[in-house]
């Protein structure tokens, strides 16, 4: 019989205890066996705690830890269990908990599911979106098939897509110390070795899920390892508990040390739920006063006249687009000011139109599309904890200026111009109009790897990871592609597009002078439905998808699934000079395999007939790896108005830098194509 079935009519079946009582209630009332019947009811009263009340309460223990050489407040939760006992409810009462805490940033321990079924992962764990501070994780036993089902590609995704950082493997800066992350030890994924190359400055806290990983850590390398498994002492029966308790070593509950040869070694804090602690909050950054700048005339260079533009309107298609070279249709001036004219930016969600552009006389000689952020929505590059080390201090980190194209963590170029002397004056021009409005920042998400030249030294560079499809030339058809993988990837991908072929599902490739407005429409309420299932805003509108179809004709290209006579799926994408960009996806039936022909098999197909080099289909998502998609750079440059500001984030950019590389390094290890390929 089936275990999953069989816990689920166990724990469904343990309502019965209800009627059990009442019925042991009345029986009370005769004298025969009264105390018999009395045992087995405080017996079923300890179950009925024990199975409805206990698991469904939150509580909140701080406790502070000394002798770390850290400085923070930090919120510990671990072992949600999400599945057959807990669901996406009990995770949004948690997350809303959580956000009444005092806290620098939230860790999570692992063990997220339990026997999950039916309800997808990213909608599931969608009440973490809601989470107010930045939010690393491990993943745990339960999450990779030990015991259960093996999550662990979904499950990344799903954290990813609502801003969780899975940190296994490689070490982020969290207020100036480092936070490194170790993988499940029952899977095999705790190898400690990582953190001999991290840095040799500042203390270093370890987030595991199983605390028996602390005893191969160095004590001299790290000061406190924070963990789950052992549920921090939920069920403490006498006798029975150390027998049960799943760690070799004892470790249950609360702050313990093991005294060993090297001396004392730290033993990880434990605890199930929302958990707030540590220490109070110091200085990430110290600053001067932040005085704003009054308004006065700007003067960028004597020989440009540079205006900010509240909208695209104002600058004709022509003179824009003549600016660049037409390969990325997200800087092109319909794809922009369609944004703008079809209602998708609106200042009440942050995005304020306030485009730079520098004049010749009345010739347009360089321009940068920009915006006045009131908050970081809709960005993807995650600067949160920037925004409240300026307000631990006092000071507005909103509004900001803003290079970039709204909604879309695209590569491409932002610094229109036909040569690097325009570059540069566009980056002076910014740094003015900041002094003059009083902003704390500029900043260039997503720039083209070509533009970095133009950028100063004080413009502090970041850098991530995304998954590129690239035809690395002798690839025709997806037979040739696929005749690269090793044997057991390329066995993965034949049965996941047989999977869609078996269902019946044929899809449709629509560009946008072949669309209908029956398919635009399925398309956008696909968009609709991926938002909502998430519990996030959509931001774009019907009518801009149709102003793409107008405009952009043979740019906007639609994979459309139909199955039984209807369309089912879509998945949108903008089509470059020679790269394919994956943007959104949505669906309506859930099959074995459709994501992935859609959103992946079929953009890659495209790619091969028509002759485009690249397919870009989106942000995160490491389970793109296993279907060809490889480790790529993105980059972004910030300025930072207060100098000491500017200071202290030039060292945690630099780490940060380090941290993403080694990840990156750790990433080209996983590519699914064989050995002579990779090199």
């Amino acid at each position: 019989m089936d275990t999953l079935l069989i816990k689920q009519c166990l724990f469904h079946g343990s309502w019965f205890v209800v009627p059990f009582m009442a019925w042991l209630g009345w029986r009370l009332r005769e004298r025969r066996g009264r105390s018999l019947v009395a045992l087995l009811l405080a017996g079923c009263m300890v179950f009925a705690w024990a199975r409805f009340v206990e698991p469904q309460r939150i509580r909140v223990q701080e406790t502070v830890l000394t002798g770390t050489g850290a400085q923070a407040r930090l919120v510990l939760i671990s072992d949600l269990h999400l599945g057959v006992y807990k669901n996406r409810a009990y995770l949004q009462r948690l997350a809303d908990r959580i956000n009444t805490l005092q806290a620098d940033a939230i860790v999570i321990a692992g063990d997220f599911t339990y026997e999950p079924d039916g309800e997808p992962l990213e909608r599931m764990f969608a009440p973490l979106e809601t989470l107010r501070k930045p939010v690393y994780a491990v993943l745990g036993n339960h999450d990779q098939q030990a015991p259960g089902p093996d999550v662990d590609a979904e499950l990344r995704t799903a954290l990813a897509t609502h801003g969780v950082q899975v940190i296994e493997g490689r070490t982020v800066t969290v207020r100036g110390f480092g936070l490194a992350g170790l993988g499940d030890r029952w899977a095999g994924k705790d190898d400690p070795g990582f953190l001999a190359a991290g840095p040799a400055s500042g203390p270093t806290l370890v987030l595991a899920h199983n605390p028996d990983s602390a005893i191969a850590l160095d004590p001299a390398r790290v000061a406190l390892v924070l963990a789950g498994h052992t549920h921090g002492g939920q069920i403490r029966i006498p006798w029975l508990y150390r027998r049960v308790i799943p760690s070799q070593y004892g470790f249950d509950r609360g702050e313990q040390f093991l005294r060993t040869a090297h001396g004392a070694r730290p033993r990880p804090r434990v605890h199930h739920r929302g958990h707030g602690g540590d220490r109070p909050a110091d200085a990430v950054v110290q600053s001067a006063d932040h005085r704003r700048a009054g308004s006065a005339p700007l003067a960028s260079q004597t020989m440009y006249d540079a205006r900010f533009l509240p909208s695209l309107a104002d600058v004709s298609a022509r003179d824009w687009d003549a600016l660049h070279d037409g390969r990325n249709p997200f800087v092109a001036h319909a794809f922009l000011h369609g944004l703008e004219s079809q209602g998708c930016l609106r200042r009440d969600w942050g995005w304020t139109p306030h485009h730079l552009t520098l004049w010749e006389g009345d010739t347009l000689v360089a321009a940068a599309p920009g915006y006045l952020k009131d908050n970081s929505h809709g960005e993807f590059v995650f600067d949160h904890a920037w925004a409240h080390a300026y307000a631990r201090y006092g000071l507005d980190y909103y509004p900001k200026w803003l290079c970039a194209v709204p909604y879309s963590p695209v590569t491409g170029p932002r610094l229109l111009a036909q040569d690097a002397a325009h570059r540069k004056a566009l980056l002076t021009a910014v740094r003015e109009e900041v002094l003059r409005l009083g902003l704390s920042s500029a900043h260039v998400n997503f720039h083209a790897e070509d533009e970095d030249d133009a950028f100063a030294s004080d413009w502090l560079p970041r850098i991530d990871v995304q998954y590129h499809w690239r035809n690395p030339g002798h690839w025709h058809d997806f037979d040739s592609f696929l005749a690269d993988f090793d044997h057991k990837h390329r066995k993965n991908i034949r049965q996941e597009r047989a999977k869609v072929q078996r269902a019946g599902v044929v899809i449709r490739t629509v560009h946008g002078d072949e669309a209908t407005a029956a398919d635009l429409e399925a398309m956008f309420g696909f968009y609709l439905r991926t938002f909502q299932d998430y519990g996030n805003s959509p931001a774009l509108t019907l009518p801009f998808l149709q102003h793409l179809a107008r405009t952009m004709p043979r740019q906007l290209v639609m994979f459309l699934a139909d199955h039984d006579g209807r369309t089912v799926a879509g998945a949108l994408c903008l089509r470059g000079r020679d790269t394919l960009y994956g943007r959104y996806w949505g669906a309506e039936a859930s099959l074995p395999g459709l994501h992935f022909e859609t959103c992946y098999y079929q953009g890659i197909a495209y790619c091969l007939r028509e002759g485009l080099a690249r397919f870009e289909p989106g942000a995160q998502g490491e389970h793109k790896i296993a279907r060809g998609f490889l480790p790529a750079w993105v980059r972004s440059r910030h300025w930072i108005a207060d100098p000491e500001f500017a200071g202290a984030l030039a060292h945690w950019c630099d780490e940060e830098g380090q941290a993403v590389r080694r990840y990156a390094r750790t990433l080209q290890s996983h590519s699914p194509f064989k050995q002579q390929d990779r090199a």
